[in-house]
């Protein structure tokens, strides 16, 4: 039960201004680093420190980016906070690597889903433990939850869901 007068309230922490479309989801690199991640539909990855964020600049600068060349719609933290899977609208799905000498994340690994197959796009994404975070589970919009160990080439495992049950939009992983 919501109160009757309650009001959400934030403060602002800063301005993400150097995206050039739309911010589609962020992760947080944490309890590794002081990091976050974002990506967007322009096709971009940018790593952020929040240490350097001022919610009264109006330049705030990312650490780094890699360019996808693809719109961008999931994102998780893995390998304890060294890599970044992100998955694309074309069936993109990439392991960058964080370099914290160099301004440019190195891709690492990447693959294609079958757009024209059974997956279709990966919708969103999830570390699968809180440990070393080896094992990204995804979902695809043809419903497919999939779990990818990115030491391994293949995929690990792979659940089909129903689409007469509805279109997987997102997920939530529990890890308790």
């Amino acid at each position: 039960h919501i109160p009757v007068n309650w009001a959400l309230k934030g403060t602002l922490i800063a301005h993400l201004h150097e995206h050039n479309s739309a911010v589609t989801r962020m992760t947080s690199l944490k309890p590794f680093s002081n990091f976050f991640a974002s990506i967007s539909t322009d096709g971009t990855v940018r790593l952020w420190d929040c240490n350097r964020l001022d919610g009264n600049a109006s330049i705030n600068r990312s650490r780094q980016m890699y360019s996808a060349n693809t719109p961008l719609y999931a994102v998780a933290a893995c390998e304890n906070g060294q890599s970044l899977a992100v998955g694309g609208r074309d069936g993109a799905l990439l392991l960058l690597k964080l370099d914290p000498t160099s301004s440019k994340m190195a891709l690492q690994q990447a693959k294609h889903l079958d757009m024209e197959g059974e997956y279709g796009p990966v919708v969103d994404m999830s570390p699968l433990d809180q440990g070393a975070q080896n094992t990204i589970v995804y979902s695809t919009l043809y419903g497919y939850i999939v779990g990818w160990d990115v030491r391994m080439p293949d995929i690990a495992w792979q659940f089909e869901n129903d689409l007469h049950k509805g279109v997987i939009t997102t997920m939530c992983i529990d890890l308790s």
